[in-house]
């Protein structure tokens, strides 16, 4: 049984994970140059409260070593953030190096689940675009769903986890 401390973390964790959906992302959705700036900083800032909460149990995962539901939560949002921040705004939360080390490492290690494999998405699978650059490791422009991938009538989820 979980400490009540990461219990109210997972709740709020689990609270939390919709601030992240690209869809709703500001500065995604900017056309206003003048705003350009104060949104960038606004999405930094999101990023960097991600990157604390990611060292609350020292990772990779949000709740330690294994994924757990939070990371179920956020990984639809997160990997779609990582890779529509890269191509339309240049920021690769996902490099080795880059400003969110922890974030970058959740990627990956997201990467490696099963379910993070069966829904990997690159530049030109999300974008619909022929021809964009593919991820490394990314499958290209054309994805063969696999058969537990979303609108499969099976859920994809992130195996060996605790609840």
């Amino acid at each position: 049984h979980e400490p009540a401390a990461d219990d109210s973390f997972k709740q709020k964790m689990l609270q939390t994970s919709g601030a992240f959906d690209t869809d709703c992302d500001r500065w995604l959705h900017n056309t206003h140059a003048p705003d350009e700036a104060a949104l960038r900083g606004e999405a930094l800032q999101k990023l960097t409260w991600l990157e604390e909460a990611l060292r609350q149990h020292g990772g990779p995962f949000f709740l330690g070593a294994e994924p757990s539901i939070v990371d179920a939560a956020f990984v639809g949002f997160l990997t779609r953030l990582a890779v529509n921040y890269k191509f339309f705004k240049g920021l690769d939360v996902h490099e080795v190096g880059s400003a969110w080390p922890r974030l970058s490492a959740w990627l990956r290690a997201v990467e490696r689940t099963p379910g993070g494999r069966a829904t990997k998405q690159d530049v030109a699978f999300e974008q619909k675009l022929p021809g964009a650059p593919s991820a490394p490791g990314g499958g290209g422009a054309v994805h063969a769903a696999a058969p537990d991938a979303p609108g499969s009538g099976r859920a994809v989820g992130l195996a060996g986890g605790r609840p």
